[in-house]
């Protein structure tokens, strides 16, 4: 008993901690991307920025 819920949690650790990897591997690729592009960088996806430009 005590040794499945030992797995478990480790299982739910080693869950946790891949999609917080991946989670910031993605961003950091998103942010490589933003910064190749200088178009990507200059448009803010915030509704403020939008009602400035129009």
């Amino acid at each position: 008993m005590k040794k499945n819920l030992i797995l478990g949690l480790i299982l739910i650790f080693l869950a946790v901690s891949i999609i917080f990897t991946t989670f910031s591997y993605m961003n950091s690729i998103t942010g490589r991307i933003i910064e190749r592009t200088p178009y990507l960088s200059t448009v803010d996806f915030s509704p403020v920025s939008v009602n400035v430009d129009t």
